[in-house]
């Protein structure tokens, strides 16, 4: 029997001989968040022996103490609904805020199923045999104990028990491990008729002109991991909030839990990637559970992503366009392990991916799912991947977590527009093409471009750049180069020497400039005839540019924001990695680029043209990427 734990930060293994267990369990879930009580609640619903740990005071992580109480996208149906309905019955005259009235209602549902709950607890250490774990050392308050257990199911959604086992783990996207910005949300009495427009939550009932909303914007990134950077960042998140407060609110209180969107992902026996989601026409054969989401990554620095998610977000203009994500079993299963699954957002699948299954009733719903997994799984030797599927997935129907087949397509929609969804269809046919590629609503075309290939509608394409009609013309070659037909360069590179303030209007924010998405297609297909004028972009007279000082107001539509001027960021920022991959790619360019680049970054002057926010903020740190992206590549 080995124990592992961390020892100083680092994974520890030890031999050692079975402990004299304290307790026993069937499941033991370590963490009572959005997803972990679910879980309890689903296996402790299918007769089984439940302990939950959590390390604070009660239960409900983020939708109560992180006071991200709203439904936004996120599939329907589960164990939460009956949840929702005791709290609405609870609160009524009693609660003003909703998380307060659901913070009890969760400890008397989880009471009631028998489950028992040891707040203020944490777990330690783990123990196993031949890779499969068999329990826990955990601290339960002050006392520390040994407990055994069939099935451990980490629900901390930031992967502290997956850390402590021999399992090839990752964080942030691939191209620099960056990571969602995180936020310290605030609770506040305002009056709505002069809210600003930033970004909040009903708490809970608004009657007229006043009300209490749960309030957050972006504080920075952070690796929540190191312990002295991470009270750092709280500390500094939590005091901005005294600086950033409208004249007509009132600050009442923060929320006990920080808001973190990005934790811990892992090498699991499946692994989704967003060019699975998106491009795959097979789904899996084993779906746990579907999520349904836009891919929400936050953060401006699109830049420095990765190739299927620039090609998505940003040259294509896809942002608000929802998804279904089919999550396979083995994404909650550790690669070579048994007796351990997670549920929450540390999962086996890209950053993307991650980004796109956070909603809270996907963390619900996942969590539900993961019981069921977890109780089935104790008849197939502890492993998850054994369990007969047809049997699993007759009882996630019967459990209501499974859509319709219809319903799985992408569209424009959200939940706020009710019925009126906008379901997308690929195009397959040269002239429907055609007809998209004439308008300012390009997206569709542009991906159905994309999935089709230049081998199959790349010469049809390459004919409509030929047009007298600009918007066809261009438009066509942003086509060509989703499709990296490089007799697309020509008038690409006239878009980017023109760039004027055009936006794409597919979508109901985050749209995208056309000169950006061409400096981003030019990186991408490492365009040596662009050099010169990406260079032309960095040096400080660009800024003299009267496009970025004509869309200088906040605008949802086009993600203008008041603390960085986003139109000079992107395309700067573009500039810088474009430049980067050009260098990778021809030799012959990479001193002269190096050079310019150097001259252009090294002081961090460029960054005052960009945002005037302090340096740890999210938007100072957005524009620090680009020197940082630099630095790492070249």
């Amino acid at each position: 029997m080995e124990f592992y734990e961390l020892y100083n930060g680092d994974l520890r293994i030890q031999e050692t001989d079975e402990p004299v267990w304290g307790q026993s369990y069937d499941i033991i879930v370590a963490g009572s968040g959005s997803s972990g009580t679910y879980c309890a609640l689903s296996a402790a619903k299918e007769g089984r022996n439940v302990l939950l740990l959590e390390k604070t005071r009660w239960c409900g992580g983020m939708h109560i103490q992180g006071l991200v109480n709203g439904y936004y996208y996120g599939g329907r149906g589960g164990l939460y609904e009956e949840t929702d309905k005791k709290t609405a019955a609870l609160a009524g005259e009693l609660f003003y805020d909703m998380a307060d009235a659901k913070r009890l209602v969760v400890g008397e549902i989880l009471e009631e199923n028998g489950i028992e709950v040891s707040t203020s607890s944490i777990v330690v250490g783990l123990y196993a045999e031949s890779s499969r774990v068999i329990g826990v050392r955990a601290c339960l308050g002050t006392k520390v104990t040994d407990i055994k257990c069939s099935m451990l199911v980490d629900a901390t959604s930031d992967g502290h028990l997956l850390r402590l086992l021999p399992v090839r783990t990752f964080i942030g996207r691939a191209t620099d491990n960056g990571v969602q910005p995180f936020s310290s949300v605030r609770s506040v009495y305002l009056d709505k008729s002069q809210y600003d427009g930033g970004l909040s939550v009903t708490a809970g009932n608004v009657s007229g002109r006043y009300g209490v909303y749960h309030e957050y914007r972006d504080n920075g990134y952070v690796n929540q991991y190191d312990e002295e950077q991470f009270t750092d960042a709280i500390i500094r998140a939590h005091a901005s909030h005294l600086k950033t407060l409208a004249p007509m609110a009132r600050f009442l209180y923060l929320a006990p839990l920080i808001g973190i969107r990005e934790g811990l992902l892992f090498e699991g026996e499946q692994t989704l990637t967003l060019k699975n989601v998106l491009e795959d026409k097979e789904k899996p054969e084993n779906i746990l559970y579907c999520c349904f989401s836009d891919v929400d990554k936050h953060g401006s620095d699109l830049a420095f992503d990765e190739k299927t998610y620039q090609n998505w977000f940003v040259n294509c203009n896809m942002s608000t366009c929802t998804v279904y994500i089919p999550v396979p079993v083995g994404s909650v299963v550790p690669k070579g392990w048994t007796g351990f699954i997670t549920t929450g957002r540390c999962l086996s699948m890209d950053c993307y991916v991650n980004s796109a299954v956070r909603m809270n009733t996907d963390a619900f719903r996942i969590g539900e799912a993961c019981g069921i997994l977890a109780s089935m799984a104790l008849d197939c030797s502890a492993s998850p991947m054994q369990i007969p599927y047809p049997a699993l997935k007759e009882k996630l129907l019967s459990c209501g977590l499974w859509e319709a087949e219809e319903t799985r397509k992408p569209s424009f929609w959200t939940p706020a527009r009710g019925n009126d969804r906008r379901f997308v269809t690929w195009m397959t046919r040269p002239e429907e093409i055609r007809d998209a590629l004439s308008t300012d609503r390009p997206s569709v075309a542009l991906w159905s471009c994309h999935l089709l290939g230049r081998e199959v509608i790349g010469d049809q394409v390459y004919e409509m750049t030929k047009s007298d009609d600009e918007m066809l013309c261009y438009n066509a070659a942003i086509a060509l180069g989703v499709m990296e037909d490089e007799r697309a360069l020509p008038i690409l590179r006239e878009i980017i020497r023109r760039r004027t303030p055009f936006y794409f209007r597919d979508c109901r924010r985050s749209n995208q400039m056309r000169s950006v998405i061409a400096i981003c297609l030019c990186g991408n297909m490492k365009d040596k005839g662009i050099v010169e004028e990406l260079l032309n972009i960095l040096l400080p007279e660009e800024f003299e540019n009267p496009i970025y000082h004509q869309l200088l107001e906040p605008c949802y539509e086009f993600s203008i924001v008041k603390e960085q001027n986003s139109v000079y960021y992107q395309h700067f920022s573009h500039a810088v990695a474009a430049l980067v991959k050009i260098a990778q790619a021809h030799e012959e360019c990479r001193e002269p680029i190096r050079t310019a680049l150097h001259a252009a970054l090294d002081d961090e002057s460029y960054i005052r043209r960009i945002t005037k926010e302090p340096e740890h903020n999210a938007y100072y740190q957005a524009a620090l990427n680009g020197k940082k992206y630099f630095c790492s590549r070249l």
